[in-house]
């Protein structure tokens, strides 16, 4: 490559790190701070069979979405200054591969989670609740061991409440 290409290379990614920086911090900050953590609650709370689950159906996507910014941020900013581009066809690859997975998890990942989680969870003995607060929305569905505790208003907490106190029992066989 000319010196004239990699300069207009250089310039070009700078005017991008200007946008694209604040807005990748932001969507980090808040995947890393709610989505991730929700996912992984989410996991914990089927393994552990508690009294009330939300799933959210796009939160996988998280999980991808996640290490394509840092990917993304890292290779523009290597683009951004001048130095040796060793590592760039190395992040391209990364990039490649994570929307290929990306694509993978918007096609397969996300229908099986919004639609399957009505007979997994009817089977392990959930019931779907549609009156929780927060309540009806297209982005999660609430599951509650006992029907009973699907209470207008009432949120996760108030369930987990009535779960301790009719004690261990109530998590466990219903």
């Amino acid at each position: 490559m000319s010196s004239a290409v990699i300069a207009e290379d250089v310039k070009q990614a700078r005017k991008v790190l200007l946008l694209f920086v604040p807005v990748a911090v932001l969507l980090l900050a808040g995947l890393g701070l709610e989505f991730i953590p929700q996912w992984f609650a989410t996991m914990n709370d089927l393994i552990a069979r508690a009294p009330v689950i939300r799933i959210g159906w796009a939160d996988p996507l998280a999980l991808v979405v996640f290490p394509l910014l840092l990917v993304i941020l890292v290779t523009v900013a290597l683009k951004a200054v001048p130095t040796g581009q060793k590592w760039t066809p190395v992040l391209a690859r990364c990039i490649h591969v994570l929307l290929i997975v990306g694509t993978l998890v918007l096609l397969f990942v996300l229908p099986a989670t919004r639609f399957l989680q009505d007979d997994y969870m009817s089977s392990i003995g959930y019931a779907e609740c549609s009156a929780l607060k927060g309540n009806p929305t297209i982005w999660f569905k609430d599951w509650v061991k006992d029907p009973a505790w699907c209470v207008s208003g009432k949120d996760l907490d108030w369930v987990r409440h009535q779960a301790s106190a009719q004690g261990p029992r109530a998590t466990l066989a219903q």
